[in-house]
């Protein structure tokens, strides 16, 4: 091993800034290429955790991420599931259950499960768990001791039973079976008396718990009423068996696990779905077939594998989002890398051309070259592997990472170091065989109008992406590299045009003139003056710095745009909070107004009816009509919403954009235009009906228009027409029209209206407009408008649901990995703008010397030196702006991340683009300024003109 070999690891540690710099590009490539799996890992398993978390409390095991195994009817049946669900993964310790199922087998009108006490008989059913103490909440009306001494079974009983029968703990009752010929019962005593849910007849589920929401699909019915789940007597299996095997009745034996953890990862949860699609093909699921099994049958029931492939359909267009970025961070990474060896050969071009001409083979000048970079290259491998780690979960999805990972990101760094290990040591091999031949022909090599050529390759790919059929969703190689050419063509071109007009403008100015501001600013004149004269290593320097800064500005209004519009596109479609269809608006309206027999509901009347009215919900509430109409005029079929505008605003869903703020502020205008029409109804009079118009519609603001009803045609005026709405899903354009003055213009027909008392509740169906309830808050607050009023909440949608649209959660899953890659570009500006002071003031230190003895000092030449780098990251920051301004009309090609068409994808240039931008440059400038005042300060004046002459 030669002196070179063992001095090369060694040299970058000693050269200060330098060794830095190519530290700085080695960290980049290694934090972007670990960052890929790292971030993949965290997407999967918080799509996970969000499915989870969306399962409804009312769910049932089917729907739930729980698998219940059904063995089957009698002994028979509970001896087939020993020991199944061990085989699944991922799941906890089982819980064995027993369900009556006497009635389903024998018939329900000869077989009635009872149990009797003082004389009175209720119908009760049995159903047995082996952990029957954390299964019940005890009610506390009655005493909770469970008797010391049993004679025999003993049974839990609800409150509800226990109330009729005249019962408490420790009294016995008869629990038997009554068929047609015989009525077969034995005595139980009464374990205690448990509580039961909201309706009154399930168990009620122990806190933090759905026990008996999940199992409500297999629990027994009522033997009389059928569609009404039954009163169970609860105690373990073994009492349970033992009182079935005695009065004749015969059980379904199931066990049930639970996940364990309760939000596992992803890829655990997928193992667990293995084991359940392995056990359904044990016991011969019918659901294998496509078939629905009877409740009887032999079958698995669980929830998780549709909440695995949903999760794992997120997860999948997350990294779809995610893996171009990655992907192009660790491009820029190498890049940058190369960036540096080649500006590391023009640093050292003199040792290189001597190393030539000693003998050196290239090769051997290039592996030394490799060799020295290795030290840096493994303490960025860890620091680079460890920042990715920290910063996925800083930025990243809410999700677990793990080992696996973590390991596979360590592995893809280690890759990445050794490529740039290889680019360093290609691209000085490269430079030293260039030398050689240089050195032979004693010639020089010829530059190439690169500007012109930049600019024509970025003109090309955005013919290719307008040229290219529109699709939202994840950004394809072509979407990525459309802003990079703008934005460094811009970057060149700009540069080369702006110093050519400087120095032309120079050029003019008379030497009088130019002789008074050496005088009064030698600074501001040397840096002026080292500007304009600075060729094509300054218009390289001013499009990395515009190229860099730019996309900087790019990925932050990026990720505020698309975050944006993911959110009002979720409120477009969702509406509101929480929403949910009623069969009628006057069901919510306890004093409505009532048509008489006389009145006829198919005759447009002129005017409301005496007393209707929107019905009165509580504050957070409100109650919306949709229909479909026609414009007779257009020939156009309209999507049509009927508001109560007064109340809608604070109920709606607006997101944050400016198309939704619009849309809200029209409602003030709407509400008085509302009340005065409504008034002039009242009063025998007539008017054209205010409206919003959404979408594409053809009609314009202030034009009147009609709509074409089942009764007739109703004139509007449209206020405005807005481009989106909440509430608005459907393709059709829509029209947004008050209650009021609308419904009071249909008379008898008005919807709002309760039907006549002598008729039935449904003689007036809605035929065509259809209420739902909407609600700021969650869907408690539905439950609480409806069930007083004998309603059910029937099938509800929220926005939280909406929300989990997979292109809108790997649209704001992939936005901190955007804005990372941005902070990688400006990191690459950064390094630029660097390594060029640090070349200046190496190449200048003899000219600066003299010019510091000449009476400008050191302080005077440095100055001019930062005044230079001034002036080039503001010019750089300038003509960043520009290419981002001629990149925005591109934004909904390039970032429209689906999910929906209202509102339409446009990028915007906010203040925290600009900021970023900004604060970017600055970074460079000091950055850059710092480099200039460590290499000046380390200059010996004899040695530096020593070695200038």
């Amino acid at each position: 091993m030669g002196p070179l070999v063992r001095r090369s690891p060694l040299r970058l540690l000693r050269d200060g800034p330098w060794g830095l710099l190519v530290a700085g590009a080695f960290l980049l490539v290694c934090s972007a290429a670990a960052s890929a799996p790292i971030f993949a890992e965290a997407s999967g398993n918080a799509a996970f955790a969000d499915q989870l978390a969306a399962v409804p409390a009312t769910a049932n095991a089917g729907s739930a991420p729980v698998v219940r195994l059904v063995g089957g009817a009698g002994l028979g049946g509970r001896d087939r599931l020993g020991g199944m669900l061990d085989r699944v993964p991922g799941l906890g310790p089982a819980t064995v259950t027993a369900t009556s199922v006497g009635v389903e087998l024998e018939g329900r009108t000869v077989f009635t499960p009872f149990v009797a006490a003082n004389g009175r008989t209720e119908r009760a059913r049995l159903f047995g768990d082996d952990d029957v103490e954390h299964a019940l909440v005890a009610d506390p009306g009655w005493p909770s001791r469970v008797p010391a001494e049993a004679i025999g079974p003993a049974l839990w009983l609800p409150a509800p039973i226990a109330t009729a029968l005249g019962v408490t703990t420790g009294d016995t009752v008869e629990v038997g079976v009554e068929s047609r010929a015989s009525r077969t019962s034995t005595p139980v005593e009464v374990a205690g008396v448990y509580a039961v849910d909201g309706a009154g007849r399930l168990p009620a589920d122990p806190p933090g718990t759905r026990r008996w929401a999940l199992r409500q699909a297999f629990l027994p019915k009522d033997s009389e009423f059928t569609s009404s789940p039954a009163y169970v007597l609860v105690g373990d299996v073994a009492a349970a068996t033992e009182v079935a095997k005695v009065v004749g009745d015969s059980l379904l034996f199931a066990v049930e696990g639970q996940l364990s953890p309760a939000v596992p990862t992803l890829a655990a949860a997928s193992a667990t779905v293995a084991g359940i699609r392995r056990l359904q093909a044990d016991v011969r699921d019918p659901a294998l077939l496509g078939e629905t099994p009877d409740r009887l049958h032999q079958q698995v029931a669980s929830g998780l594998p549709d909440l695995v492939r949903a999760a794992t359909d997120v997860a999948d267009r997350t990294v779809a989002w995610t893996s171009t970025l990655s992907a192009a961070g660790a491009g820029l990474g190498l890049m940058s890398i190369l960036a540096v060896a080649a500006l590391g050969t023009v640093r050292r071009a003199i040792e290189v051309k001597h190393s030539v001409g000693v003998g050196l083979r290239p090769a051997a000048i290039g592996g030394l070259a490799a060799l020295e970079v290795v030290p840096t290259a493994v303490a960025s491998w860890a620091a680079g592997f460890g920042l990715a780690a920290l910063a996925v979960a800083a930025i990243g999805p809410p999700g677990a990472i793990t080992t696996t990972s973590l390991t596979a990101g360590a592995w893809r760094a280690g890759l990445a170091a050794l490529a740039g290990i290889a680019l360093v040591g290609c691209a000085t091999t490269v430079a030293a065989a260039r030398a050689a031949r240089l050195t032979a022909r004693h010639g020089a090599s010829r530059s190439v109008p690169w500007e012109v050529v930049l600019g024509a390759v970025a003109a090309t790919a955005t013919m290719g992406l307008l040229v290219r059929p529109a699709a939202a969703g994840p950004p394809s190689a072509l979407d990525l590299i459309v802003p990079l050419l703008v934005l460094a063509a811009t970057g060149a071109i700009g540069t080369r045009l702006t110093l050519a007009a400087a120095g032309k403008a120079t050029r003019r100015r008379t030497d009088d003139g130019v002789a008074g501001a050496w005088a009064r600013r030698p600074a501001l004149m040397l840096a002026l003056r080292r500007v304009v004269v600075g060729g094509s290593q300054k218009v390289l320097v001013v499009t990395i710095l515009s190229t860099g800064l730019g996309l900087l500005a790019y990925s932050v209004a990026a990720a505020v745009s698309v975050s944006q519009v993911a959110e009002d596109r979720a409120a477009v479609r969702a509406g509101a909070s929480a929403t949910t269809e009623i069969e009628v608006s006057w069901l919510l309206d306890d004093g409505a107004a009532q048509v008489t027999p006389d009145d006829d509901a198919f005759v447009l009347t002129s005017g409301p009816m005496l007393g209707v009215r929107t019905p009165p919900l509580p504050a957070g509430t409100t109650i919306v009509w949709r229909s479909r109409v026609t414009m007779p005029a257009e020939r156009q079929n309209v999507d049509l919403l009927v508001i109560d505008p007064a109340r809608f605003a604070a109920v709606a869903a607006w997101g944050g954009g400016p198309e939704l703020a619009r849309s809200k502020a029209l409602l003030p205008t709407l509400t008085r235009a509302d009340a005065t029409l409504t008034d002039r109804l009242q009063a025998g009079g007539s008017g054209q009906i205010p409206a919003i118009g959404v979408g594409t519609l053809e009609g314009r603001p202030g034009e009147g228009a009609a709509v074409s009803t089942d009764l007739g045609d109703l004139a509007i005026t449209l206020l405005d027409v807005v481009p989106a709405f909440p509430g608005h899903s459907g393709n059709l354009p829509m029209i947004v029209v008050p209650a009021d003055s609308f419904f009071g213009s249909l008379g008898a027909a008005d919807p709002r209206v309760r039907p006549p008392a002598t008729e039935g509740r449904f003689s007036r169906a809605p035929r065509q407009y259809f209420p739902s309830l909407w609600s700021n808050g969650d869907p408690d607050a539905l439950r609480a408008v409806l069930e007083p009023r004998g309603l059910e909440l029937g099938l509800t949608e929220t926005l939280a649901q909406v929300a989990q649209e997979p292109d809108l959660v790997a649209a704001r899953r992939s936005l901190g990995l955007q804005v990372a890659l941005g902070l990688c570009v400006a990191a690459i500006a950064v390094l630029a703008l660097a390594m060029f002071a640090d070349r200046a003031t190496s190449r200048a230190r003899a000219s600066d010397l003299m010019l510091a003895l000449m009476g400008m000092g050191r302080a005077g030449t440095q100055r001019a030196r930062s005044i230079e780098l001034g002036l080039l990251a503001g010019l750089g920051l300038a003509l960043a702006g520009v290419g981002v301004l001629l990149v925005a009309p591109l934004g909904a090609r390039l970032l429209d991340p689906g999910g929906g068409a209202e509102p339409a994808f446009v990028l915007r240039l906010g203040g925290a683009a600009l900021v970023a931008a900004a604060l970017a440059a600055v970074v460079c400038l000091l950055v850059a300024i710092a480099v200039v005042a460590t290499r000046s300060g380390r200059a010996d004046s004899a040695k530096v003109l020593r070695d200038a002459d």
